[in-house]
């Protein structure tokens, strides 16, 4: 839920009405051609575990969602693109998926929307972690899947082959009992080696 830039509300009542909703929500202000915070929301200091009181300066709260300086860039870089869009569209919402770091070191992916209210900023977070572990989850399967099919394709093609060409020498020929015991023993042993790959490979797989 957010505010268009024809709505007039004071910045308190905006303030009164954000502390309700039920994700975390940061209001940010522009002074100076500086953005500096100027509300944090009950649940933004409950889930993630910030005070405004402790990052005046939006830098300051970016070095402690993002602390690896180079994916911290990637983010800002984002964000600032798409602002820059919706600034000159004069209308539409930023929005980012990021992995954030809460205050307690546990990281959630998060799709972050911000709406631009005339020199107001108002950020939400909204949790997307489950989500995106299920697809990652998915993902690592689908991948599984096809590095199974890749070895059961390529691996078993020989023992198969060699079973085959044995049991159609033993057809066709007229071979000596002691010659029909030798690849009998054959077959067993290319058997045995197609079974330990499917084992194997499923053993893997699981």
């Amino acid at each position: 839920m957010f505010l268009e830039e024809d709505i007039d509300i004071s910045k308190i009542e905006l303030k009164k009405l954000v502390n309700f909703l039920p994700y975390p929500i940061i209001i940010t202000e522009k002074l100076g051609g500086e953005y500096f915070y100027s509300f944090f929301n009950k649940n933004f200091i409950k889930k993630m575990g910030y005070r405004i009181s402790e990052v005046p300066a939006r830098m300051d709260l970016l070095k402690l969602l993002y602390p690896d300086d180079h994916y911290r860039n990637e983010i800002l870089q984002e964000w600032t693109s798409k602002e820059n869009r919706v600034k000159q569209a004069g209308k539409g919402f930023i929005k980012i998926k990021a992995h954030v770091t809460c205050r307690s070191g546990e990281k959630k992916w998060f799709e972050i929307k911000g709406s631009i209210v005339n020199n107001l900023q108002i950020v939400a977070f909204f949790n997307i972690n489950n989500d995106v572990i299920m697809q990652d989850k998915l993902r690592k399967k689908n991948l599984n899947n096809d590095r199974m099919l890749s070895i059961l394709g390529h691996d078993l093609r020989s023992p198969i082959a060699n079973l085959i060409s044995i049991s159609s020498l033993a057809e066709r020929s007229e071979i000596s009992q002691q010659e029909f015991i030798s690849m009998m023993q054959i077959i067993k042993e290319e058997s045995l080696e197609a079974l330990q790959l499917l084992d194997t490979t499923f053993n893997w797989h699981g």
